[in-house]
Formats: structure tokens, C-alpha cells, sequence
């Protein structure tokens, strides 16, 4: 198995359209999907993986501790994962060509690196998080972080926007799965919806020294924003506060112990 593709989800209908427009993509030999479900309802997701017909899609349900947590899916999946790399994918977001292809051979040919989608194009621009005006007299803006340790080592992440409504793509990482786990995967402890993603690339970069890759586009279904400010925020804040603590790794082992005897697994 070369490739396991994880795809965390609590409720959401739209992962029916978004694997069928995967499938050309995905149902190929030597990858395989799985869902993990985060609290969700156990008929829905089953029932909309059974309706687009596409066979053989591993199922596993877990219950979080409190509210859905993308970090304790998606460590359980990487447990159960059986390739030699993972793909953290939304269930919204529909893949191009290229990208993957390109992530695995950068990663596959010795390449220190892990790879993350370069941008992300919303399919309705009227709810995008960030408006622009078509006319506006800026192209885009670019936040960037970079952070260096006393041995020399840096990591960066940025977020990118730009007029015509794309973004960047942090959460859609493409990772050997032995530099997950030896990075102890993400962060469960951090609450809410942000940073979880940019403090995985961070981590990589300053506990292993990957380098940061990013290739191709992907389309992500537009829906109404989540509301995350305050959470970004606060978990940005207690990433870095580890940082200067010299914590970089995540809760893998921690989410484990505790979910994996309680998860129960289906094969669509």
C-alpha cells in the first residue's frame, strides 16, 4: 500500500459529492481511504459512502472526548493507516490533477520534505473568508511565519490570499507516515477550528528538519464560514508558548491508548 488517504468528518452530506468527484483520482491501486468518524452520525456517513458506489472505503467511527476534534481523527487514522504515506484531505475539498502525483514523487525520491497544496479555489467566490475587490489596487497579501532554533533549524508556513479568491491549503498534507508519528501527529489539546494544520508543518520542520513543498490546486466546496477567529488565535498562542518550551511534539501516542479500543471499523 503506497498511499492511505484520511479524510476526518463529523455530519457533513457534502463528502458524497466530494468522493465522487475523487474517485478518477483516488480508486486506483495502492491507495486506499479512510474515514474518520468524529462523533458523527453512523447511518449518514455510511449511507453516503453506499450511494456514490464506490466499493471498498474503510469506515472507522470514534467518539471525541467533547465536541469533534480533527487532531484525534486524524491521529486514529494514521494508527490504522496501512501506507507508506498519508494524505490529510477535507471532506469538501475535490482534487485536480497533479498534485498528489507530484507530492508523493518528491517525497518517494529521498527528498526531506513533506508537501501541502499550493492554492485553494473556492467554487462559489461570493463565500470566500476574504472579499476583494476585483478593482482592488493589491494582488494579494502574504503572512508569514519563520522561526529559528538555537541549532540553526527554521520552519516557515505562510497564508497567502490573493484578488481573484484563492488561498493556500496548509491542511492538506501529504506526509511520509513515519514522520507523522515521529512528530507524534497533531495536537488534540488544541481547541476549536485553527492552526492545528500550520503547527503540524511547523513541527516537521524544526523536530525533523523537512523541508516545506507545496504543488498544484484543488477546489474546495464553498459553505458558510466556520467561526475560528478566537480559537486561531488562542491556539496559535499556545503553539508557540510549546515552541518556547521546546514541545514539538503532538498527542498521537495519547489519542491512541484512548480512542483505538473504542473505534469500530466498516468496509463500504
Amino acid at each position: 500500500m503506497t498511499l492511505s488517504v484520511l479524510i476526518p468528518w463529523c455530519n457533513r452530506p457534502v463528502l458524497g459529492e466530494t468522493l465522487a468527484n475523487n474517485a478518477r483520482r483516488l480508486r486506483k491501486s495502492g491507495i486506499e481511504v479512510l474515514v474518520v468518524n468524529g462523533g458523527g452520525a453512523k447511518d449518514q456517513v455510511e449511507s453516503l459512502i453506499e450511494e456514490h458506489g464506490w466499493p471498498r472505503i474503510r469506515i472507522v467511527h470514534t467518539r471525541s472526548r467533547t465536541a469533534f476534534n480533527k487532531s484525534e481523527c486524524l491521529n486514529l487514522g494514521v494508527s490504522l493507516a496501512r501506507g507508506r504515506f498519508v494524505f490529510v484531505l477535507d471532506a469538501d475539498v475535490i482534487l485536480t490533477d497533479g498534485f498528489l502525483e507530484k507530492a508523493i514523487e518528491a517525497i518517494g525520491n529521498g527528498d526531506p520534505c513533506f508537501a501541502s497544496v499550493a492554492r485553494v479555489i473556492e467554487s462559489d467566490p461570493d463565500t470566500r473568508p476574504e472579499r476583494w475587490n476585483p478593482e482592488s489596487a493589491i494582488l494579494q497579501r502574504v503572512f508569514s511565519t519563520k522561526l529559528t532554533t538555537p541549532a540553526g533549524i527554521t520552519a516557515t508556513v505562510e497564508y497567502r490570499t490573493t484578488r481573484n479568491g484563492t488561498r493556500t491549503g496548509p491542511g492538506l498534507v501529504v506526509v511520509s507516515r513515519r514522520h507523522f508519528i515521529a512528530v507524534q501527529g497533531f495536537n488534540s489539546n488544541l481547541k476549536g477550528w485553527g492552526y492545528e494544520d500550520y503547527d503540524f508543518q511547523l513541527r516537521l520542520q524544526l523536530l525533523l528538519g523537512l523541508k516545506r513543498r507545496t504543488f498544484g490546486r484543488v477546489l474546495h466546496l464553498s459553505h458558510r464560514g466556520v467561526v475560528r477567529r478566537g480559537s486561531d488565535y488562542r491556539n496559535r498562542n499556545e503553539c508557540f508558548r510549546n515552541y518556547g518550551h521546546g514541545l514539538f511534539l503532538g498527542t498521537y501516542h495519547a489519542d491512541v491508548r484512548r480512542l483505538k479500543d473504542h473505534a469500530v471499523e466498516v468496509m463500504i
